[in-house]
């Protein structure tokens, strides 16, 4: 029979600083653990410490009871980082350009009111607004740029010494002016990779290699009058909930910094909750539209799949087919992200070779007959939140009161839907993904998306369950991990 021991991430771990400190069972000497935080919890079965700083993991097996670990069977996944001058090459450069746009910003002289105006407008009526001469393309972008720094100060959300793009982002709002005063039209409803910039997802190798061209999103978003001011900051491989890396920092979140702006997108979503952006585009894989937004009080939509172009985009594993990256906008408002898939949906005619299905965004839906929706208040695999249940319900209601026919569904087993999808996205034990590391340190959020593929599966198996409404637990199933020494099996 299996050994059960439930680990809780959020509170079952008690906590304890260490420094070269032999830690005791009963008195006795079991294992040297190194780091500068360790957490443990002991069952009747077992013990694990757990190093978030540094990704180590030791299980102690106690089939008797005193059982005692050699410094050995300790397990170093990954050595401490070296110092790493691309880093701070990055970031100086990175703040410098940031200073440059807050010199620009004052030399711009657009008074607050104005710009609070601006930043408080939703996409329509920011074109609306340069079309009825309210303001110019300039005082429009010079607000965001504003309201980005501020963003950036207080989250850490902006990245790229290269694509903290200010000041060609005021170059081409000058330029869409003199268009419209030339000729008294806008050059577009708006008036990922992008052409000369960096697109490092969180490595430091892959700093200082400039891309070649822009995305085709990003081309796209050109050409329809759009201004593109910044990148943003995403985790170390992008797959990951959290906001972290060591090329460029960890992004928090715009409501409380002790917590996480949440990922992949996080630095968009961050920056979009400050004002600092009229319109963000993310990609998402497990969420990293949805978690982020839903993190920071904003909005996105997962699309279906090539409704915006991912043409040109960059990934860390290549080739990998097997679940599909959707592209999406994020916003501050619905009508925002409405706006959005209406001006993007259809467009592949505005770029060469695009690869965009020809289908516009429709409103030609036809409501004189009733809608038949399905909704569901749990997946029966994560149990929504009260307020979340609420919102659905009060949805339902608003949707009968209209004349619609609503009726409670049954999702599909998610379950197995996680099992496929760690199955697939584990396919070659993240090597290709983890190759990319190079001299950075693993960052601790990745430590339990990468630890399956290392684990003996006759010895040690990690499932997620959900088992309380706020907490993700760890089950860790030990099964004959110590047939007759008592010692640690080793992990890697």
């Amino acid at each position: 029979m299996h050994n059960v021991m439930r680990l809780c991430m959020a509170d079952t771990f008690t906590p304890f600083s260490v420094s070269n400190i032999r830690c005791k069972i009963k008195g006795l000497s079991s294992a040297v653990v190194e780091g500068n935080l360790v957490r443990e919890r002991t069952t009747p079965f077992c013990r694990v410490l757990y190093s978030p700083f540094t990704s180590d993991l030791l299980v102690e097996s106690l089939p008797f009871k005193y059982a005692a670990i050699p410094p050995e069977a300790y397990i170093r996944l990954h050595p401490a980082p070296m110092p790493n001058p691309t880093i701070d090459k990055k970031q100086q450069l990175r703040a410098k350009l940031i200073d440059k746009g807050r010199s620009a910003v004052e030399a711009e002289g657009t008074n607050s009111a104005l710009r609070h105006r601006i930043i408080s407008s939703n996409l329509r009526d920011l074109v609306g607004g340069i079309t009825k001469h309210e303001w110019t393309a300039t005082q429009v972008v010079t607000a965001f740029i504003a309201q980005a720094i501020k963003a950036h100060d207080l989250t850490n959300c902006l990245t790229e010494s290269r694509t903290v793009l200010f000041e060609p982002a005021l170059k081409a709002a000058g330029e869409l002016d003199d268009y419209f005063n030339q000729t008294g039209q806008l050059r577009g409803p708006l008036h990922d990779e992008i052409k000369g910039y960096d697109n490092t997802i969180g490595f430091t190798h892959w700093a200082d290699q400039h891309a070649n061209q822009d995305a085709e999103l990003v081309a796209l978003a050109r050409s329809l009058g759009g201004v593109v001011i910044a990148k943003t900051n995403v985790p170390q491989t992008m797959l990951s909930f959290e906001c972290d890396n060591p090329l460029w920092g960890k992004t928090t979140n715009p409501y409380n910094e002790s917590n996480t702006a949440g990922g992949s997108s996080g630095g968009e979503a961050a920056v979009l909750r400050f004002g600092g952006s009229a319109l963000g585009m993310g990609s998402d894989i497990g969420g990293s539209l949805r978690i982020p937004t839903s993190y920071c009080g904003v909005y996105s939509l997962k699309p279906t799949n090539m409704r915006f172009s991912g043409r040109g985009a960059v990934g860390c594993v290549p080739g990998f087919t097997g679940i599909t990256t959707v592209y999406g906008p994020m916003a501050r408002s619905v009508a925002d992200v409405k706006y959005a898939c209406e001006v993007f949906f259809g467009q592949q005619a505005t770029v060469p070779a695009a690869t965009l299905p020809p289908v516009k965004y429709r409103t030609d839906l036809d409501l004189s007959k009733p809608l038949k929706i399905g909704y569901f208040k749990t997946d029966r695999f994560v149990r929504a939140s009260p307020a979340c249940q609420r919102a659905v319900l009060e949805s339902v209601e608003a949707l009968k009161g209209k004349g619609h026919i609503i009726e409670e569904i049954s999702p599909p087993d998610i379950a197995e839907l996680l099992k496929l999808f760690v199955e697939l996205s584990s396919a070659d034990g993240y090597k290709t993904m983890l190759s990319h590391l190079q001299s950075d340190k693993q960052e601790p959020a990745l430590f339990l998306v990468t630890l399956g593929p290392r684990l003996p599966a006759t010895s040690l198996f990690v499932c997620l369950l959900t088992t309380r409404p706020s907490h993700d637990c760890l089950v860790l199933h030990v099964h004959e991990l110590c047939r007759s020494s008592g010692q640690a099996q080793r992990l890697d």
